[in-house]
């Protein structure tokens, strides 16, 4: 009886996986109820092998009781963050290891509504926010959206809904998951068109990155952060246009103990705007070793080091980042609260030979309401009930 005590005690906690998967991105958010959320599953750059997907896999068995996730969410198409289709990533792990979701939340890249699959084409798709485009995108549109001719992704999609609370929706106390930012929904460009919407073949074009769902955790008075390639300043890129998504969206995200850093910590994102807002604890890069990005960069590795007391990397990633506060783990980055009403949080490795514990921040201040299409839906039913009740009203009259 004393051994089932003690297993339930070790399992009741939140833990945030931040799984090291070389230049890509993967991220396990586990609750105490067990209610799981992955985020993302990317492969390096063509890399068409099933590497990445295989080890996290291998971790997911471990810490899972079976290959069940209840949400998985996509922030955007790089295939560092969902892979390969029909090689490797989540097309993997959801068609060839026989792992099932309760739901998959993705931005709103558009759809198609065909009868077959082969026969999706740019020019049968329905493109709805599109800047950056490339072939690979195209493929995982028609498999992840397909209306008809279902896959087991799409038989499960929801399009990520803007500030809602109950769309990840985990059944403990004191917890909440709301879905801040996707498609750049309200951001303008620089010259005052908007980011989101169809921006196919224009040159330059909205970056990809621009497009992250961004979903911020509070567990008690513990708050995580993590938006996928978010871009913060206005530059150009190639052909594509970069775009300050992070100015737009600080003040609704609010203070944070832990920021896992945008765009694996590139220069035009984690900006001073962003990092004075959010002031996180702990700053957390996902990133590969010497990766020819050369990420992170050391200017926004600086800069979070003004705010964080420390930084920690996946890998040695970038041999010119020079910062006491800059700590390559070589492996899977462990974040852990043990209950909500913990008064710190936990860093550590997997073998737990590294771990360090961090006061979480009470009485952050308050943050800007983020109010977007489920205050709209939750609006228009309250709308049509009090409408109804009139009307019955009138009638008993």
């Amino acid at each position: 009886m004393l051994f089932f005590l003690v297993i339930t005690i070790c399992l009741a906690k939140l833990e945030i996986h931040v799984f090291d998967v070389g230049q890509a991105d993967s991220q396990l958010i586990l609750f105490p109820s067990g209610y799981s959320v992955l985020i993302d599953l990317g492969e390096n750059l063509k890399d068409y092998e099933p590497t990445n997907v295989n080890y996290v896999a291998s971790k997911l068995e471990k810490l899972l009781p079976s290959k069940h996730l209840d949400v998985v969410v996509l922030t955007h198409l790089h295939v560092d963050h969902y892979g390969y289709y029909g090689h490797n990533g989540l097309w993997y792990l959801f068609e060839e290891l026989g792992f099932t979701a309760g739901k998959y939340i993705e931005r709103d890249f558009g759809l198609y509504n065909g009868s077959s699959r082969a026969n999706c084409t740019a020019e049968t798709f329905q493109f709805n926010n599109v800047g950056e485009y490339s072939g690979s995108m195209l493929k995982w549109g028609c498999y992840s959206s397909s209306l008809i001719d279902k896959t087991n992704v799409s038989s499960i999609r929801e399009v990520a809904k803007l500030c809602s609370h109950k769309q990840i929706n985990p059944p403990d106390s004191d917890t909440q998951v709301e879905i801040f930012i996707r498609d750049a929904l309200g951001v303008l460009q620089k010259d005052n068109t908007t980011v989101s919407g169809n921006h196919k073949g224009e040159i330059p074009a909205p970056s990809e990155n621009d497009y992250s769902i961004g979903i911020r955790i509070q567990f008690g008075n513990f708050v995580y952060v993590t938006s996928g390639d978010l871009d913060g300043s206005y530059s150009r890129s190639f052909d594509n246009s970069i775009n300050d998504v992070e100015n737009a969206v600080k003040d609704i995200v609010g203070s944070v103990d832990v920021m896992h850093a945008n765009h694996h910590g590139s220069q035009t994102s984690n900006t001073a705007g962003w990092l004075s807002t959010l002031t996180p604890t702990v700053s957390v890069v996902s990133c590969g070793e010497s990766n020819t990005y050369n990420l992170p960069n050391p200017t926004s590795i600086n800069r979070m080091a003004e705010v964080s007391e420390d930084i920690f990397a996946t890998e040695r990633c970038n041999d010119k980042v020079n910062n006491t506060k800059y700590y390559e783990m070589n492996g899977d980055i462990i974040i852990s609260v043990d209950e909500q009403s913990s008064t710190r949080f936990t860093i550590s490795n997997p073998l737990k030979t590294y771990e360090k514990s961090y006061e979480i921040k009470t009485n952050k201040p308050e943050r800007r309401q983020c109010v977007g299409e489920e205050d709209v839906d939750e609006n228009s039913s309250n709308k049509v009930a009090t409408l109804f009740l009139f009307l019955v009203v009138i009638l008993i009259i």
